[in-house]
């Protein structure tokens, strides 16, 4: 942190920062937003105008794009106004329990997520943990997950380990050249692939995902599932499920649209007791891309005691081949 805070406190009221490599070619206004989130959007662009910032000794303006090595410096601005950003990089967050890292290379952390742990508040802790002193100094940026899991939902979760990395990998996201399968325990009976297409919307008041025509609402988000049963079993199917968008809950309320809710998922109509089983199998890259062509993630033996509880033969599970 040394490196990148070297503010001082005296009648000038300087605070003066380093940009690391995490922060070349982001604007000034985005760094200091980020770095002094205590300060209001106003008075960071008051600072900007009245010409209290400079980059290398020069005013900057509010559009400024930062280069690696430049040094900032705020002027007029209380030092102790220091975000809670700023306050992790100073002690990094110790970690309880060691992560499981299936890939580590190219800007990113592939992680295989636990069942029950909380991505933001758990993993996003215990990664930044491990991740300490392997990172560059940042004022702007700092390692985070690049895409959702549910807290039950387990298996290949991606984060970003540099702002390159983390733009690379948001940017196949947005162009959908990634490969994202699933493997869940469905109730019912699956007979026969199924391409699943709503349109949905997130109800903050219900805090589930319904589709927009159902819920009386014009517009939603398009989602495509793709849905192809491996084992039918005592009015079970333990699917493959491939998503081609990534909106909140699309698996979980699309499945129970149809009449396949996961097993134990009640909030969507699953009759059996929580949690409910949904493994991030992996994830696939295209080939002209610096990530390897695919990550996998073992499922949990939890869920494949339970496959074996309900009678499935779960052993081919551990092929990695399946998808």
């Amino acid at each position: 942190m040394a490196k990148i805070f070297e503010g001082c406190k005296n009648a000038m009221n300087i605070m003066r920062l380093k940009a690391g490599l995490n922060d070349d070619g982001r604007r000034i206004d985005r760094i200091l937003r980020r770095f002094c989130a205590d300060l209001p959007v106003s008075a960071i662009h008051r600072l900007l105008r009245k010409g209290r910032v400079l980059i290398d000794g020069k005013r900057a303006e509010q559009g400024k794009r930062v280069r690696d090595g430049q040094l900032i410096e705020v002027r007029g601005v209380d030092t102790r106004a220091r975000s809670d950003f700023s306050r992790r990089l100073d002690k990094p967050v110790p970690a309880k329990n060691k992560i499981n890292v299936l890939y580590e290379g190219g800007g990113i952390l592939a992680i295989d997520k636990p069942c029950g742990m909380r991505v933001q508040e758990e993993l996003g802790a215990m990664a930044r943990a491990y991740l300490e002193g392997k990172t560059a100094p940042s004022l702007s940026f700092t390692p985070g997950p690049l895409h959702r899991l549910d807290r039950w939902a387990s298996g290949v979760l991606v984060f970003g380990c540099s702002l390159a990395g983390a733009q690379l990998f948001s940017a196949l996201m947005r162009e959908s050249l990634l490969q994202k399968t699933y493997i869940a325990l469905l109730e019912g009976s699956l007979r026969g692939e199924q391409v699943w297409q709503d349109n949905l919307f997130y109800s903050n008041t219900l805090r589930k995902t319904q589709s927009a025509t159902s819920a009386q609402i014009d517009g939603g988000k398009y989602a495509e599932t793709h849905a192809a049963p491996l084992e039918l079993c005592g009015g079970f199917t333990l699917a493959k499920i491939e998503i081609k968008t990534g909106r909140t809950h699309q698996i979980r309320a699309q499945a129970a649209a149809r009449g396949f809710p996961l097993y134990g998922d009640r909030k969507y109509g699953g009759k059996n007791h929580p949690p409910f089983f949904l493994h991030a199998y992996s994830l696939m890259f295209p080939k002209d891309s610096p990530f390897p062509l695919s990550i996998y993630a073992p499922v949990p033996s939890a869920f494949a005691q339970k496959l074996s509880e309900l009678g499935f033969d779960s052993r081919g599970l551990l092929d990695s081949d399946l998808c």
